[in-house]
């Protein structure tokens, strides 16, 4: 997988501020469930891809980041909106059955919406 950077200085621009306090690598996906990874550097740079990337693919390379650059198991942030993990794949549907089953999807984004049912008659 071949990336892409653009670098920016933190103070000017710091797209991980919307994320909690202490994020030093995180994910944000756009419109279409494709993901932007974004890296804080210990030097007041930053770095985000260019290239988007797939919620399986931005896991792995939040991870890689965090564990390169020694930052803490709670240095890094994926944001996971529901329209994400409604696309037809099998990683986030299997992800959504975990946060069914264990009930974070419901904290995070309420009930499902209820199915149609056909009346006859």
């Amino acid at each position: 997988m071949e990336l892409t950077f653009k670098t920016y200085s933190i103070a000017e621009h710091d797209p991980l501020a919307k994320f909690p306090k202490g994020v030093m690598v995180g994910a944000e996906a756009d419109d279409q469930g494709m993901y932007t990874v974004h890296v804080k550097l210990k030097n007041g740079l930053g770095l985000s891809t260019l290239t988007k990337h797939t919620l399986v693919e931005a896991n792995k390379l939040v991870e890689r980041y965090s564990k390169g650059l020694g930052y803490p198991d709670n240095a890094w942030y994926i944001d996971i909106p529901a329209h994400v993990l409604e696309q037809d794949n099998h990683y986030n549907r299997n992800l959504k059955k975990k946060m069914l089953k264990s009930g974070t999807y419901f904290a995070l984004y309420g009930q499902l919406p209820k199915k149609k049912t056909k009346v006859e008659g």
